[in-house]
């Protein structure tokens, strides 16, 4: 692995500096190359710093020792036709977490997992049963049902239709009396000419007038 920009490649003109940029070049391999990683390392240890920074608040509470969990599969956001594959691992236990956010995870048994799992890519598992759904599911099926007599049902049928057929006819007479009264207080509106109709007229009335004043001088 060389590097480029540890040699000024503008002084070399002739093959003689040719070879003793080369030779430069790899004498200073090793020592670039430790401080690109060093440059590396400092710019991520930023990175994570600012996000524990402005992101403090989207953290959750840490996962207790021997919980268990489920890991997220990377691996398939990289994959084509793996829209529905699971992606998320069989539960693991939690064995520590490290300084950075990160978990220890392990099999079920003793086998622990090779690499670390990221915060962001554990979450708990909770087993079938083991939430209060359940027990409200089973309290609501063991309630008895209420049982109501059917002359109730009969009763309450037979005043609520004669409440409805009641409240219908006043409606209908309510109805009949504001629409005679609209009627009664409503009036024709009076008839208006357009404007050329107007003009129309008072020209013509005015031609009439001219035509009486010419035939006067006349005789």
């Amino acid at each position: 692995m060389f590097t480029y920009l540890a040699v000024d490649w503008w002084k070399v003109k002739s093959a003689d500096n040719l070879l003793l940029a080369r030779a430069e070049q790899l004498l200073r391999r090793d020592s670039v190359i430790a401080k690109a990683a060093a440059r590396l390392k400092e710019s991520r240890a930023k990175a994570v710093r600012y996000w524990d920074r402005w992101c403090s608040h989207r953290l959750r509470d840490s996962l207790c020792k021997g919980e268990l969990v489920l890991l997220y599969n990377r691996s398939l956001e990289s994959q084509w036709g793996k829209l529905f594959a699971n992606q998320w691992n069989d539960p693991y236990r939690v064995v520590s977490q490290f300084p950075g956010g990160s978990y220890q995870l392990k099999e079920l048994d003793v086998m622990l997992l090779k690499r670390r799992a990221a915060a962001t890519h554990v979450k708990r598992f909770y087993a079938r049963g083991s939430t209060g759904f359940d027990q409200t599911a089973e309290s609501d099926d063991s309630e008895e049902e209420v049982r109501v007599p059917e002359d109730a049902f009969s009763s309450a049928s037979s005043e609520g239709a004669e409440g409805t057929g009641a409240a219908a006819s006043d409606e209908d007479s309510g109805l009949e009396a504001a629409s005679e009264e609209d009627g009664a207080d409503q009036a024709p509106p009076p008839l208006r000419r357009s404007w050329r109709l107007r003009t129309a007229g008072d020209s013509a009335k005015k031609a009439g007038a001219g035509k009486a004043v010419a035939g006067k001088s006349h005789k």
